[in-house]
């Protein structure tokens, strides 16, 4: 599908100015591309680059693991780190457990494999940032469990939020994608009216929203 979020000669000079990861980063970016694994895009990825060096989170969680991506990538950022990862699915944790070992990251990355809505009202720590970026249509089940996981001064950021463009457009909706376009509608306006956090939803990948914890 077309880019209805950000033109896309914008998004290529953008990307252009952007710097290339290590080769084994780009190993994973090629993988993911051809076996339709969703990671972050190259925009997210850097902005998540700079802004992890300026929040230096000491703990991490990520709901939504992948093949290990974005994790790896917070723990190239963030030398002293602790990362915790929830993915679902079993053949995306078998192959996360492998690349993040050869990263050389298996003692600073945890990685859980459940149903994150199994997972998250059983945690008893707090983080400094969370990455939300797992089903899109169960966000608003994450949520509740999510926020009391964010300290105080924390920050929540979730991905995919803007899904598209079809948020904000009933006219592109795919039929197939109604139930999650309504979920990330619903989980958008939980995020803009919660007075627990300061929002920002910003048109970067996908779409992001930053939600600083007051």
């Amino acid at each position: 599908m077309e880019n209805l979020i950000n033109y896309d000669y914008i998004k290529k000079y953008i990307e252009d100015l952007t710097p290339p990861t290590s080769e084994f980063m780009q190993k994973l970016e090629i993988f993911a591309y051809y076996n339709h694994v969703p990671i972050i895009t190259k925009d997210t990825r850097r902005f998540l680059e700079v802004f992890l060096k300026i929040l230096k989170p000491e703990k991490i969680l990520e709901v939504g693991t992948a093949i290990g991506y974005s994790a790896i990538t917070f723990a190239n950022i963030l030398p002293d780190a602790k990362i915790t990862t929830i993915e679902i699915d079993e053949e995306m944790f078998d192959l996360a457990y492998k690349n993040i070992k050869k990263a050389g990251y298996s003692d600073r990355i945890n990685l859980i494999l459940d149903d994150a809505r199994n997972v998250l009202p059983y945690l008893e720590t707090t983080y400094d940032f969370i990455f939300m970026d797992a089903a899109k249509g169960q966000y608003t089940d994450y949520y509740l469990p999510v926020k009391k996981l964010v300290k105080t001064g924390g920050v929540l950021m979730s991905d995919n939020i803007l899904f598209k463009g079809m948020v904000a457009n009933e006219s592109i909706v795919q039929k197939n994608k109604r139930g999650i376009v309504n979920d990330l509608i619903d989980f958008n306006k939980m995020l803009s009216e919660d007075k627990d956090f300061d929002t920002s939803f910003i048109p970067m990948g996908d779409g992001v929203a930053i939600s600083i914890k007051k």
